[in-house]
């Protein structure tokens, strides 16, 4: 990490800094401020407990998302590509260094938004210390992997919306295997039950640290029934260092190796639209053919998933100019 580049991030970034600082404080503690008295009855305090450190949980989620997007954004535009490219600090020096910052503005506000809360539960005996701490190791490498692997699919496109359009799409890609899954298990395949959809779920890194960090927090307050926390941790948090590899690789091809060049051109990455739109329209005619068998799919499905397909590669190549391409 280079402490030039860092000091210069904070000095460059200070306003939205302490601006989210004060908004995330505000909205993660609102709850503990305004909840029930810590002696209530029927786990008042445990009420409390679990939806600060949930709220806290969403919002750095929702930051790992943000920061990437805001720290990155450069690198889809000439000009700035140009002015970073002339400042005296590698790649490496930079990547390490905005990644480090981006964490400690995620993690240390989850940290600092739940670090009082829980000291006075477990002042009141309502908080575990040790699943306390498995929380905050939990929430690191769920932060951590996130602003990786956000970065790394932010950096798949070569300009801003199609960065953007590359992290809503990957994202929810397992929602539509899920959706793919349960359709054509349940219409094609006989004699096989459908497979268990929350194992495919964890296919993306968001449930999986959310379905992690709540397991921790379920774990850690007493009087919870610990529904979440029955599943061990480990499957899940090995599922998150395998995504973490992966980003390591992301980064390396889009980040260490780009050319600078491939800013504000069309996004012909082999994983950005060319890719992306051949998933989505391979799982879109699966549902449509597992319709077919339950005979519950009109022809107009059909065209919508042609004009879906025809909007899309406007979006990719900014024109719709008919070739062999487009489908194989």
């Amino acid at each position: 990490m280079n402490k030039s580049y860092f000091r210069f991030l904070v000095r460059y970034h200070r306003v939205p800094l302490v601006f989210f600082f004060i908004f995330y404080m505000t909205i993660a503690l609102s709850s503990f401020m305004t909840g029930p008295s810590l002696y209530a009855p029927d786990h008042g305090m445990n009420s409390i407990l679990s939806s600060t450190f949930t709220a806290c949980m969403v919002m750095s989620v929702l930051l790992t998302f943000g920061i990437p997007i805001y720290l990155f954004t450069w690198m889809h535009t000439k000009k700035s590509c140009d002015v970073y490219g002339a400042l005296p600090y590698t790649r490496k020096e930079m990547l390490v260094t905005s990644m480090t910052a981006a964490f400690l503005v995620c993690f240390g506000f989850f940290f600092l938004g739940t670090i009082i809360p829980a000291i006075i539960g477990l002042a009141h005996g309502e908080l575990y210390l040790s699943g306390y701490l498995i929380a905050l190791a939990e929430m690191a490498l769920g932060s951590a992997v996130l602003l990786l692997f956000n970065t790394g699919l932010y950096l798949v496109a070569n300009n801003a919306l199609d960065g953007v359009v590359m992290l809503g799409a990957y994202h929810f890609l397992p929602v539509m295997i899920m959706l793919t899954a349960g359709n054509v298990f349940s219409s094609l395949v006989a004699g096989l039950s459908t497979p268990d959809l929350e194992k495919i779920s964890w296919l993306s890194p968001v449930y999986t640290t959310g379905s992690l960090v709540g397991s921790a927090i379920s774990d850690a307050l007493p009087g919870n029934l610990n529904v979440l926390g029955q599943d061990s941790l480990l499957p899940r948090t090995l599922i998150l260092i395998g995504f973490l590899l992966v980003s390591i690789l992301l980064l390396k091809a889009n980040y260490l190796d780009r050319r600078l060049e491939r800013a504000e051109q069309l996004s012909d990455n082999t994983l950005a639209y060319p890719l992306v739109i051949r998933i989505y329209t391979a799982l879109c005619l699966l549902i449509l053919a597992a319709g077919m068998f339950r005979g519950n799919v009109e022809f107009m499905m059909f065209i919508l998933i042609f004009a879906a397909f025809l909007v899309s590669q406007f979006v990719y190549r900014r024109t719709i100019r008919p070739s062999w391409k487009m489908i194989i």
